[in-house]
């Protein structure tokens, strides 16, 4: 595969960071729904707009503010003078992943801990401490059924490539620390080099519901140019608007020849999901595919790919957690 057909020089600028938030529950304990991740991101949009917007009335696209306001660039990131890179069927993806509890429990008892991640992206992560005072709020504010209390006890960073772990913010001191825990292009080079996983044949465990789309429709089977397409597509969004790097690569030839690549096991099921959207007043169906698929090829010049897509995830409503994935060892 020719240089320009390869994605690795690009991904070198790319930089992502992995927090761990652990929440107590107040005195009347939390009810929280199955899959709890739109439930998070609802209620850290609700409380991040209470706290910053000075035009609460004004629809962010109109807003006087927007190009100087942590809330728009966030939560409703605009293309602004960079949107030749999208198509129509596109939007700028957030900068940011919210990866729920994977327990299915709906009910935690007073004082029970819970745990998620969050995922910053490029110039995001800068924004960390309005993420950290935005989930103290909530905390305030009630979360789930009720709008019960929470408290965040503690916030670690953690970069599992070089198997660093620090403490970003503990609730009894209330101090944000300043450590680099970032997550480098390089470190995925690396990890995709040290010869960690086959070659010629790896395993995906999709844990959360991954929607992607092909021919105008969801994806039931993903063949893996499907995949790469999409991971791609997304890559390059996240690192020409939250990066400042622009993807050069022939798009066309890298996805036509992930098509060599077969699926040798598919043991993927569609699972269906309903949440309630508050802005549109309804309930929408979210599912998508979960379970494990095996493919079998030359797998090298994707294996960055797939290894970072296991932080930024893949497919459709990726901020509050769908399209999760990890890789096994097949």
């Amino acid at each position: 595969m020719s240089k320009i057909d390869s994605c690795r020089d690009f991904m070198k600028n790319f930089r992502l960071a992995k927090y761990m938030l652990e929440i107590e529950s107040g005195k009347d304990g939390l009810d929280l729904p199955t899959y709890k991740g739109s439930t998070f991101r609802g209620g850290f949009g609700h409380a991040f707009r209470s706290m910053v917007c000075t035009m609460k009335k004004t629809d962010c696209t109109n807003c006087l503010l927007k190009e100087q306001c942590p809330y728009s660039y966030i939560f409703e990131t605009s293309p602004g003078h960079r949107s030749e890179v999208l198509n129509n069927f596109e939007e700028v993806p957030r900068p940011y992943v919210i990866e729920p509890p994977p327990e299915k429990k709906t009910f935690y008892k007073p004082g029970e801990k819970i745990r998620f991640e969050l995922i910053l992206i490029g110039k995001a992560i800068e924004y960390l401490p309005y993420f950290l005072v935005t989930f103290v709020e909530l905390g305030n504010m009630g979360i789930g059924r009720g709008r019960k209390p929470y408290v965040l006890r503690r916030v670690l960073g953690q970069n599992p490539f070089k198997k660093v772990e620090h403490l970003i913010y503990s609730d009894e001191d209330k101090k944000v620390r300043n450590c680099d825990i970032t997550i480098t292009g390089e470190d995925i080079l690396n990890q995709a080099d040290n010869g960690a996983h086959s070659p010629d044949q790896i395993t995906l465990s999709f844990q959360t519901p991954t929607r992607i789309k092909y021919d105008n429709h969801f994806a039931t089977k993903l063949e893996f140019h499907i995949l790469i397409g999409n991971l791609l597509r997304r890559f390059s969004n996240l690192s020409y608007f939250h990066n400042d790097t622009k993807i050069s690569i022939d798009y066309k030839t890298f996805v036509e020849t992930a098509a060599k690549v077969i699926i040798k096991n598919d043991f993927t099921v569609w699972e269906d999901w309903e949440r309630y959207s508050s802005r549109q007043q309804n309930r929408m169906k979210m599912g998508g595919l979960v379970g494990n698929i095996t493919y079998e090829g030359n797998l090298v010049p994707y294996l960055p790919l797939i290894i970072l897509g296991e932080y930024i995830h893949v497919g459709k409503n990726i901020t509050f957690g769908l399209g999760k994935y990890v890789m096994k060892k097949s």
